[in-house]
């Protein structure tokens, strides 16, 4: 019985830390100012965890993702963090009221 605590404690131990499990997800609301190629720029809230509210230009994991999106719309969408690198990966019409 010993045995098996020590080695799940060993196990615990020995886990990769938590920025080596895979990319991380963010998820924000914004106002696509531009679209180009395999870019899109957004002026977006607050992304809470990530970042502050500002106008940036992000890449897309894969422009087909940019279909239907157009300048003007009001989108929410997805950004996926994966150590310094990081890219929006869904993006998607918010309706109007």
């Amino acid at each position: 019985m010993r045995w098996l605590v020590f080695l799940s404690v060993l196990t615990l131990s020995c886990a990769p830390p938590e920025q080596d499990r895979g990319p991380k997800v963010y998820e924000g609301v914004g106002l696509v100012v531009h679209i180009g190629g395999d870019q899109v720029t957004l002026d977006h809230r607050e992304i809470p965890g990530f970042m502050g509210a500002m106008t940036m230009t992000f890449l897309v994991k894969d422009a087909s993702i940019l279909s239907g999106v157009e300048k003007g719309m009001r989108v929410k969408f997805r950004i996926e963090v994966d150590g310094s690198a990081y890219a929006v990966s869904e993006i998607t019409p918010v309706p109007t009221e």
